[in-house]
């Protein structure tokens, strides 16, 4: 009786058209009639969409000017935003001080890269430049004052304002929700009344109300002619919002 020796067949690479892109094209966009009927539909609209929208940002759009006189075509009108840029960066910020609030970015911007990257591996320098030392550095720079000429909030605006807006009451609302979280679940009756009173208070108006009376009701229960600076009562407003916000 002869004995016949047979090897095992090396394992056959899978059918290009059930693996890869198009594989997943045919399991997912093509699977059947009705998905390809829909798939052609929505392609044609993402088509139709993106030509008007590219006919209207770029090719027909107006880039070069100083004034709407100088925008003829039926597109987008960019000379606003290339005339109106410093506008929209900083606001009314005078442009020969402009300096400040660009050297106050590449502060924080270096505080950010040692603290989240492994540079430096003690993070706790880096953690007291940041939180410690940089706001007071962008007080002084972004304000004034240490022969530093004053700048009045009032000339603050546009990205630079809703930066500093922002970082500011992150910075104040974490410790504050932190407290408020602790006093909730704390055994005083009174202190987590007050906490829990707070919390749902602030919660159930929107921000753009605390805003509006930070901004136009506080002052009206003030002394007369005691007053606090629109940003300091926009930066409370926003902290206090943000801390009860956090809660869950």
């Amino acid at each position: 009786m002869a004995i016949v020796k047979t090897e095992r067949h090396p394992e056959m690479p899978p059918p290009v058209s059930q693996t890869g892109v198009i594989g997943w094209l045919r399991e997912n966009l093509f699977s059947s009639w009705l998905n390809t009927i829909l798939t052609l539909v929505s392609l044609y609209v993402v088509w139709v969409s993106m030509s008007a929208l590219i006919n209207y940002a770029i090719i027909d759009a107006n880039f070069v000017g100083t004034s709407k006189a100088d925008c003829t075509g039926e597109g987008a009108c960019w000379v606003f935003i290339k005339a109106r840029f410093g506008q929209n960066m900083y606001g009314f910020y005078p442009e020969e001080l402009r300096w400040r609030v660009d050297l106050g970015y590449i502060l924080g911007a270096i505080g950010l890269f040692f603290v989240l990257s492994d540079v430096v591996k003690n993070k706790k320098w880096p953690a007291i430049y940041l939180f410690v030392i940089y706001p007071v550095i962008c007080y002084f720079l972004f304000y004034g004052g240490l022969g530093l000429e004053k700048v009045e909030t009032s000339q603050w605006g546009g990205l630079f304002l809703t930066l500093v807006l922002a970082s500011v009451s992150i910075f104040v609302a974490l410790p504050l929700g932190i407290i408020l979280a602790l006093g909730r679940r704390s055994n005083m009756p009174a202190v987590r009344m007050m906490c829990v009173g707070f919390i749902e208070l602030i919660r159930a108006v929107p921000l753009i109300s605390v805003l509006f009376m930070a901004s136009v009701m506080l002052p009206l229960f003030l002394p007369e002619g005691q007053n606090f600076d629109k940003l300091v009562r926009a930066l409370v407003g926003m902290s206090l919002f943000s801390a009860a916000i956090w809660q869950r």
